[in-house]
């Protein structure tokens, strides 16, 4: 016996069940007793949280302008003065040609207004200092 069956696409196959689509309502539940359930209005912060700003990615904290013209063929040699884990609140602030490894999530220290992701720069020790070599130029508000 052969199937009679008919090949549709997703959006078609939505639309021929719309109209057998009754929406049941809202109601409250407790947390706890949510689990399975779909919201049933959007949930919109009143205010950021946290209230500072952060990292987007793992990698540098620095200042766009120090990277300006950096690549591959030619990097940015910056100072590395500190290293900002998630929840620590930065104690240096960035100046010319100076950088902080920092953490996705971690408060920007003050003077920087990038982020340079990790995987585009190479570590470095030098005279027994720290320093990153940047291989792409951020612009502000980068990876922020």
């Amino acid at each position: 016996m052969r199937f009679q069956r008919e090949i549709v696409d997703i959006w078609d196959a939505q639309k021929r069940l719309e109209s057998w689509i009754r929406p049941l309502g809202t109601e409250k539940v407790k947390l706890t007793d949510s689990i399975g359930r779909y919201l049933g209005e959007n949930v919109v912060a009143t205010h950021d949280f946290p209230h500072f700003r952060r990292s987007m990615m793992d990698g540098f904290a620095v200042r766009s302008t120090d990277t300006k013209g950096a690549s591959d063929e030619r990097s940015v040699t910056l100072q590395v003065i500190e290293s900002i884990p998630c929840g620590a609140v930065p104690t240096k602030k960035l100046t010319a040609n100076t950088a902080a490894c920092i953490m996705t999530g971690a408060m920007m220290p003050e003077g920087a207004d990038s982020v340079v992701l990790i995987e585009l720069t190479e570590q470095m020790e030098k005279n027994g200092q720290t320093y990153t070599v940047v291989k792409k130029e951020t612009t502000p508000n980068e990876n922020i």
